[in-house]
Formats: C-alpha cells, sequence, structure tokens
C-alpha cells in the first residue's frame, strides 16, 4: 500500500492571519479598534515568524492586559503551544478562547487538535464535529473530522471527509492532497492522480504533490 501523509500531527493552528478564511463579524476581536493592541499583535506575528514562539505568547499576553476578552489572541496562544508541542496548554487556551465567544469555530480546530494529540480522539472528533455545526460552509472543521479518521486507520471514512472539504473549498491545498493520499492508499491511483493534477494547478510548486504523482504514474506504468 502507498502511504503518503504530509499532515503527520494536529498542528493546524490560527494566529493573527485572517485572510487565510473569511472573517465574519464572530471573528472581530476586540483588540481591532485597539490601536495599542493590533501594534502587539503584530510584533507578536513577527515573533512568531521568526521563530521566537515564547517571546510571541508574551506578547499576545500583553495584548490581554489591554484586552482581557480578546478570544482571538488567546487562540493565538493555543495554536503556538501546539507548534511547541504542549497539548495541554493548547487545549487550556483554546477553551478559554471558545468560553470568551461561544461562536468562535476556530479556536474549537485548536481544541481538537490539543485533544487528538493526548490521544482522545472520540472527544476530538465531537470537538471538530461542534466547529462544523458553528461553521458549515469552512473546509477546516471537516478536514480535520478526516484527520482524525486517518490517524484511527479509517481509510475511506477519511477520504469522505477530505472529498467534503474539497466540495466546499476547491482550492483547499491540504483537502486536495490528503484526498490524494487516501486514494493512492486504496490503489484508486487515477482518482488520485486527478486531484493532484488539480492541486498542482494551484500551487505548482508543491514538491510533496509532485513527488506523490511521480509515485502514483510509477505504480500505474507497472504491468
Amino acid at each position: 500500500m502507498l502511504n503518503f501523509l504530509r499532515i503527520t500531527s494536529f498542528l493546524v493552528t490560527f494566529l493573527c492571519t485572517p485572510a487565510i478564511f473569511g472573517q465574519s463579524a464572530a471573528d472581530i476581536s476586540p483588540s481591532e479598534t485597539n490601536p495599542t493592541a493590533v501594534a502587539l499583535i503584530k510584533e507578536a506575528v513577527q515573533l512568531e515568524e521568526s521563530g521566537r514562539l515564547y517571546e510571541a505568547i508574551g506578547k499576545f499576553k500583553e495584548v490581554l492586559k489591554i484586552e482581557p476578552k480578546d478570544f482571538a489572541a488567546m487562540n493565538s496562544i493555543a495554536g503556538i503551544y501546539g507548534v511547541l508541542k504542549q497539548p495541554q496548554q493548547q487545549i487550556d487556551w483554546a477553551q478559554r478562547s471558545f468560553d470568551a465567544n461561544p461562536k468562535y469555530w476556530k479556536a474549537l480546530i485548536n481544541l481538537g487538535n490539543g485533544q487528538a494529540v493526548s490521544g482522545k480522539f472520540e472527544l476530538a472528533f465531537a470537538t471538530f464535529e461542534k466547529a462544523r455545526s458553528i461553521a458549515p460552509k469552512e473546509p477546516l472543521p471537516v478536514y480535520s473530522l478526516g484527520v482524525v479518521a486517518e490517524n484511527r486507520d479509517q481509510i475511506a471514512e477519511a477520504l469522505k471527509f477530505y472529498l467534503i472539504s474539497v466540495e466546499l473549498d476547491p482550492k483547499f491545498q491540504d483537502g486536495l492532497f490528503s484526498a490524494a493520499a487516501m486514494h493512492a492508499s486504496l490503489r484508486q491511483f487515477a482518482e488520485a492522480k486527478k486531484l493532484l493534477t488539480r492541486l498542482l494547478e494551484i500551487e505548482p510548486r508543491d514538491q510533496d504533490a509532485r513527488q506523490m504523482l511521480t509515485a502514483i504514474e510509477r505504480e500505474m506504468a507497472k504491468p
């Protein structure tokens, strides 16, 4: 069985990058109207991008001193703790974020990620389903359900969720890649090739996708 896995752990994070997904009214944090807080957030993002993660956490905590109910800053801290592989901290901060704004589905992604890393797959699945109920048109909650299924070796189930994520957003690259990987694992090479071709049209520099496509074409050429 061919095995391709790009997302090897639950490290999907939401920092201060609202352009990744559409911003709704529920996403607008208190800090967005506070110039001092906005400046601190920009500093935090720069620190994070330069790999100074603990300093970034400290800067986000400065934001919370100004705006204690800034759920987006809390979720940013949760995401960084996920990158640092500290799932309990990720869970705690994501829960604080969601408690501050029960419509903020992005906090549930970090919460579910932390739960999954801790081996609590059923709880993570329920958390991602809750995120999906809040944001049914967003690809990431249903994609996250697929990651849980894949980690439980439920390949057909994972494929179903990945394909739904691509239906929701035809340019959702992780969904295209993971769906292709599941098709390849099931030796459904023609279907996998179609998805990878679509992905490479969107992002020609995706080396993981190109390597998978090469391996699949090699398998398809065998007598």
